[in-house]
């Protein structure tokens, strides 16, 4: 397993990935498929190159890109001492082997290393079963 800050390299792995996300775990995310699914690798290329705001890490096995996280500092000024944590997807057939846990690590690590930020906050969503 390798974990590191995602690049504009990696942009078409990640879109891959997202797509993923948003299909197979509607709940978790505030945008759709149906609203991204048109979206091309160079929003990420950019994105991956020029934030300042914002970083994601993506964890590989076998140079396959299988979990993503992101990191996204507060731009308002009496917010600006807070991060959130985004986007953070395991593809099913990987859950249950730590890298979830591991990309948490990765990104607490990535926020203790900001002076600014003093709070990391996370949002959960608990996927129901449905029977």
């Amino acid at each position: 397993m390798d974990i590191r800050i995602l690049g504009s390299g990696d942009a078409e792995d990640y879109l891959m990935l997202r797509l993923e996300a948003l299909q197979q775990s509607p709940e978790a995310f505030g945008s759709s498929f149906e609203e991204e699914k048109d979206q091309t690798a160079a929003k990420y290329k950019e994105r991956f190159d020029s934030s300042q705001d914002a970083v994601t890490f993506g964890v590989f096995v076998d140079s396959r890109l299988v979990g993503v996280v992101t990191l996204v500092k507060e731009k308002l000024v009496k917010m600006r001492h807070r991060a959130n944590v985004v986007a953070m997807y395991v593809t099913p057939r990987k859950r249950g082997s730590g890298i979830g846990k591991a990309l948490l690590s990765k990104v607490i690590e990535q926020a203790k290393e900001l002076p600014e930020i003093e709070q990391i906050y996370l949002s959960v969503v608990q996927q129901m079963n449905q029977q």
